[in-house]
């Protein structure tokens, strides 16, 4: 039979699958609290946030693919034209996996930014920002993505970015 020949050739090592949909129910929630404190200078604004989604086929089974609940702490300052951010995000575990996947750990994240603004009229502003993502050089890996076990998330990353709009 020609199908059965078809089903032993070699994909270079890439995973040959058939996605096909089936009914399922999703479940979940997003939400979000937060505070704005005036400060005798600037004004800093916290949140924290948290979303989870849970997926199941109506024939039993998980659906794939689901993200892992997160939560996420964002503390931001501003005053005048200059701003900063610092932003924890916990993804947790994600033990709930369908056929063919894999459990992901959890991971911690911690972000930072800094940016100041300056405007030289007729509409064109410059912006230069401070960046720093993943502080801690934690491992993460995207339960989502196909590559995930191959392909972690991107290590400390330390930057400066420059935008002009006009």
């Amino acid at each position: 039979d020609h199908h059965d020949e078809e089903e032993h050739i070699d994909h270079g090592g890439l995973i040959l699958a058939e996605f096909v949909q089936a009914d399922a129910e999703f479940t979940g929630y997003e939400l979000e609290i937060g505070r704005r404190i005036e400060l005798p200078k600037g004004l800093l604004v916290l949140s924290l946030a948290r979303d989870e989604v849970d997926a199941d086929f109506d024939g039993g089974g998980n659906v794939p693919r689901i993200v892992p609940a997160r939560t996420m702490f964002t503390a931001r300052y501003s005053l005048d034209t200059f701003s900063a951010r610092f932003v924890v995000k916990d993804v947790e575990r994600q033990s709930r996996v369908a056929l063919g996947e894999t459990v992901t750990a959890g991971f911690t994240l911690l972000n930072a930014d800094a940016s100041w603004s300056h405007d030289f009229g007729d509409a064109a502003t410059l912006t230069l920002t401070a960046y720093a993502r993943n502080l801690t050089d934690e491992k993460a890996r995207n339960h989502s993505s196909f590559v995930k076990d191959a392909v972690p998330l991107p290590g400390r990353n330390l930057g400066i970015r420059a935008r002009l709009t006009f």
